[in-house]
């Protein structure tokens, strides 16, 4: 599996997805129960004996499906900012420059994925709605887990070797980014695209459940001392090859030595 530099995608603004959904879910009030009916809904008690609304049950899959759209669409547009951002860093080429930008932005994610893991230790997602804005700690807990997770997924594929430096020796940055992955896997949040950049940083971080032989990171160092090696011996049997026609031609046609009979 070849890691390609444009196939990415990145988050930067963590705290700002928060308002955006909220501004979007305000435009679409009409699919929004008050927190008074919230609260009203989260009391009342079904009556024994009394059936399930079939059309209501719809109405609300039909709701949750809408606002879980609203979302993605959020989650897409932050993480075309991202990717930029990512990019930039990248594009400093001077790793100490690199590596200060990229610590402004791990630590203060690991933090925060470490809150949200205590806020959600012990809460059953799969239960809930895709977006489970019933609960304010909640929702901000994997708004927090979906935009950090996928933040950190496009430094360590496109920085890993940075990234490696402040992650592999601290087993609970470890612990948490195995943690988040695996929530974000299950999200219905994430799509396609988004899952790809998961299972990538698993390889690269060695997470893995089944590890890929030919998984290759074409950004880390080696990857590039690789490449260069490459070139250089290419580079080299080219010219020997020039050389050796140079001189053919330089010597000119010469008879073949045949023994006649």
């Amino acid at each position: 599996m070849l890691l390609r530099a444009a196939g990415f995608a990145a988050l930067l603004c963590i705290s700002g997805m928060g308002t955006a959904l909220e501004a979007s879910e305000d435009q679409s009030s009409s699919n929004k129960p008050s927190e008074a009916a919230l609260a009203a809904g989260d009391s009342a008690e079904q009556a024994p004996g009394e059936a399930e609304d079939p059309l209501a049950n719809y109405s609300s899959a039909k709701s949750e499906a809408k606002t879980l759209k609203l979302y993605q669409e959020a989650f897409r547009e932050k993480r075309v900012v991202q990717v930029a951002t990512a990019e930039s860093i990248v594009d400093k080429g001077d790793y100490v420059k690199q590596y200060a930008l990229v610590k402004v932005l791990v630590d203060p994610t690991f933090r925060t994925l470490r809150q949200a893991q205590k806020n959600l230790t012990g809460v059953d997602l799969a239960s809930l709605p895709p977006i489970p804005n019933k609960n304010r700690t909640i929702l901000e807990s994997a708004l927090n887990v979906w935009e950090g997770t996928a933040l950190l997924g496009d430094l360590i594929l496109r920085l890993p070797d940075i990234l490696h430096r402040m992650i592999d020796n601290h087993a609970l940055r470890k612990e948490v980014l195995n943690w988040a992955v695996r929530l974000c896997a299950v999200s219905p949040m994430y799509e396609p695209t988004h899952r790809t950049q998961l299972e990538l940083v698993l390889q690269e971080m060695g997470l893995a459940d089944v590890p890929d032989p030919t998984y290759s990171n074409p950004f880390s160092e080696a990857s590039r001392r690789k490449r260069a090696i490459e070139r250089a011996a290419a580079k080299a049997a080219q010219e020997a090859e020039i050389e050796r026609l140079i001189e053919r031609k330089r010597r000119g046609p010469q008879l073949s030595r045949r023994r006649y009979y």
